[in-house]
C-alpha cells in the first residue's frame, strides 16, 4: 500500500483509531479487492456477534480485521448523535451499534459516486469515515450521498482469529454489495441472509473464506 493511502487511511479513522488504523491499512497490503460480509452461523455463541451481518476487509495471512456489525439499529437517531445532521433527510436514521471495541466513537458508511476526503474505499461507491463533519458536508452539498449509516463502535480481530473462527463453523462469509450494507430492513438481515447462504452453500456455492 502507498504511504498516500496510509495517511488516508489513519486521517479517514482518526487519532483515536490509530492503533486499528495500523493493523486496517496492512490488512489491505496484497488482500483482493472489495469488501466481505460475515455472517454468523445459529450455533456462533458470542454475545458481541450473535445473529450479526458484518462487513469487514479482506486480510492476508497474518493480519488483523476490522468490521462494522450492520443490522443491529440503536434507539438514537443520527441527528440526536450529529445535530449538524439536521438538515438532512436522513437525519431520522437510526445510529446502529457497530460493534464492542471503542464504543464513544462514531463511524460512517456513504454511498456516493465521489469518494470524501479523507475516507477509505470500501466497495466502488461505498466509503468509511470517521470524520465528525460528513454529515454537515453533506448538508452544505459539499458531498452527494445516496445514503449515509452511522455506527458506535467497531469489531475487529486479531491476526489468523478470524480465519480460525470461519474454519470452525462459526461465520459464513459472501462478496458486500451497497444493498445489503444499506438494507432497508437491517434487522431481517440476519435471517435472509443466513437462509440464502445456506443454500448456496448446500449447492456447492462461494462461500468467500479465502478472502477473509
Amino acid at each position: 500500500m502507498s504511504q498516500t493511502r496510509r495517511r488516508l487511511l489513519a486521517a479517514a479513522l482518526g487519532v483515536a483509531f490509530a492503533p486499528v488504523a495500523r493493523v486496517f491499512a496492512a490488512a489491505l497490503d496484497d488482500a483482493p479487492d472489495g469488501a466481505v460480509l460475515l455472517v454468523a452461523k445459529p450455533d456462533l455463541t458470542d454475545a458481541n456477534f450473535r445473529d450479526t451481518v458484518v462487513c469487514v476487509m479482506p486480510a492476508p495471512e497474518g493480519v488483523g480485521t476490522m468490521g462494522l456489525i450492520l443490522n443491529k439499529p440503536l434507539a438514537a437517531r443520527l441527528a440526536d448523535a450529529a445535530p449538524e445532521a439536521g438538515g438532512l433527510a436522513l437525519a431520522s436514521e437510526r445510529i446502529y451499534h457497530g460493534g464492542p471495541l471503542a464504543q464513544n466513537r462514531i463511524l460512517f458508511l456513504l454511498q456516493s459516486e465521489v469518494a470524501p476526503a479523507n475516507s477509505l474505499r470500501l466497495l466502488d461507491d461505498v466509503f468509511l469515515s470517521a470524520d465528525a463533519g460528513l454529515p454537515q458536508q453533506i448538508v452544505r452539498g459539499e458531498i452527494a450521498a445516496q445514503a449515509l449509516r452511522a455506527y458506535i463502535g467497531y469489531a475487529a480481530w486479531a491476526p489468523r482469529q478470524l480465519k480460525a473462527e470461519i474454519a470452525a463453523g462459526a461465520w459464513l462469509v459472501t462478496a458486500a454489495d451497497a444493498s445489503t450494507i444499506f438494507s432497508a430492513d437491517a434487522p431481517a438481515l440476519w435471517p435472509a441472509m443466513l437462509k440464502r447462504l445456506t443454500t448456496r452453500t448446500a449447492h456447492g456455492g462461494w462461500q468467500g473464506a479465502e478472502r477473509v
